[in-house]
């Protein structure tokens, strides 16, 4: 809260709150209104291939992570992690399996785990990286058979979470 001491911090601060709740508001309405209701069908209908957009990039990233000796960024090199070598490995078979679309569940749960052990070396820092923590736990739970061949597999986790693939989105 340090930054809020200069005037015009607070400035940005107030105005981007302000911004926030006006648009939260807006959407509000804009939700419940015909055209809200049109958007949001529409916008259904393209979710397999926002999910596999979201796999397909998390692969290349973990792929471009490997060749460059990091873990998701510049700041975070696989040296300084707990099994840093078998991490930077797994980058590579990880990310692969991601864009091939192949054990999508399995891929989830362990770029989980390398999330897990990455934070235990940065800790807090982490907290930058929070969105990775949802889209691995989610393809965890779900996983995606839109264009993965997944889908020539039998559907296993898909019968134990059907009843919380309502909270996919908030995860």
């Amino acid at each position: 809260f340090s930054a809020l001491n200069n005037p015009l911090n607070l400035k940005i601060s107030l105005f981007v709150v302000l911004g926030t709740l006006i648009g939260m508001t807006v959407y509000f309405f804009f939700q419940k209104s015909k055209y809200g209701i049109i958007l949001h069908e529409k916008l259904n209908s393209l979710e397999p291939f926002g999910v596999f957009l979201i796999r397909i990039a998390l692969g290349v990233s973990f792929i471009y992570s490997a060749f460059t000796n990091v873990y998701l960024s510049p700041e975070i090199p696989t040296s300084s992690l707990i099994l840093g070598n078998i991490i930077h490995f797994s980058l590579f078979i990880i990310g692969t399996l991601l864009i091939l679309g192949l054990l999508n569940n399995l891929t989830g749960f362990f770029s989980l785990i390398i999330i897990i052990l990455v934070t235990l070396t940065y800790k807090d820092y982490m907290l930058t990286y929070l969105n990775y923590f949802g889209a691995f736990i989610v393809l965890m739970l779900f996983g995606t058979r839109f264009l993965a061949l997944d889908k020539f597999l039998p559907d296993v986790v898909g019968k134990f979470t059907a009843n919380i693939k309502k909270f996919e989105i908030p995860i």
